[in-house]
């Protein structure tokens, strides 16, 4: 996960190029500038604060997204095994299609008996991860 988080985030990767140099930058003029230590301590801390959250927050959003994304192909394929067929939406499963939809962006359909199970990335723009029911694994594709 984290090789393809930190690949689709250019922003990220040419932010932390200025991060890290002025990093380094505040840590010696904290050491030796006496005068400006207090503020340029307060900086620091408050951008990697900032970054901590930041990171943070996708990481979380990552994970629980694909947990939620997980129970639903688990409850999928229990239908499957004891119906034969691929239920036609989550709503067949007790799950509300239209609470994945809103709150983690799942979207399921099994049109032609033909499951289709996917939910965008949660750190990029335009990627998703689709579920190949096939292989029984996720796939990552990228725009």
């Amino acid at each position: 996960f984290c090789h393809k988080m930190l690949r689709n985030q250019t922003i990220l990767v040419l932010f932390l190029f200025f991060l890290v140099p002025w990093s380094v930058y505040s840590l010696v003029i904290i050491a030796k500038r006496k005068e400006q230590r207090y503020q340029q301590s307060a900086k620091l801390i408050i951008w990697v604060l900032g970054v901590a959250v930041v990171i943070g927050t996708h990481y979380y959003r990552h994970f629980s997204t694909r947990n939620v994304a997980n129970y639903a192909v688990s409850k999928i394929l229990d239908y499957k095994t004891s119906q034969g067929t691929y239920p036609e939406d989550l709503d067949v499963l007790g799950i509300s299609s239209k609470a994945y939809r809103q709150n983690y962006g799942i979207f399921y359909s099994a049109k032609d008996g033909k499951p289709k199970l996917f939910y965008p990335v949660t750190y990029t723009v335009f990627d998703i991860y689709d579920y190949n029911f096939v292989d029984e694994k996720w796939e990552y594709f990228s725009d």
